[in-house]
């Protein structure tokens, strides 16, 4: 069964999910793992790619759109569909999306700001899962780190 991981972070802005990103990317790839990001929308989409390909100019971490060639190619897919292009084994789902099948992933990761809004839709979410019997875990930010609480 899918294993799936809440990470909240401690600010209440995108930005501050965009910052941590990295670090979980890091840690998939060198894992061989490939990785979907489910972003709300294309706007978002932008955004996210924007970012990882400017957040450091010493390192890259290889990344493409749903929308470009060879999507299907690429180890970490930006993309507000719900299909698996790339055949990814863990999926990011950003800011509350949601998809509607997650069976073929490994792993789920559900990354979303602090606001009030965003964890009250999360508890939604996690009560959701737990109910159908996934296997939980719950991860927050502390001083740029991600730290499991549960």
């Amino acid at each position: 069964m899918t294993e799936i991981n809440f990470y909240v972070s401690s600010a209440a802005s995108n930005d501050a999910i965009y910052k941590l990103l990295p670090s979980l990317l890091e840690r998939i790839i060198s894992q061989q793992h490939k990785d979907l990001i489910a972003c709300k929308n294309e706007a978002e989409v932008k955004r996210v790619d924007k970012f990882l390909w400017e957040y450091n100019a010493e390192k890259f971490i290889p990344h493409g759109t749903a929308s470009k060639e060879h999507a299907e190619d690429q180890p970490i897919l930006i993309t507000s569909e719900e299909e698996n292009k790339n055949l990814s084994d863990i999926l990011i789902c950003l800011s509350g999306k949601t998809v509607s099948d997650f069976s073929s992933y490994l792993k789920v990761i559900d990354i979303f700001e602090g606001s009030e809004e965003q964890k009250q839709a999360g508890r939604e979410r996690w009560k959701d899962y737990k109910s159908k019997g996934y296997d939980l875990s719950y991860f927050t930010s502390e001083n740029g780190k991600w730290l499991k609480k549960m």
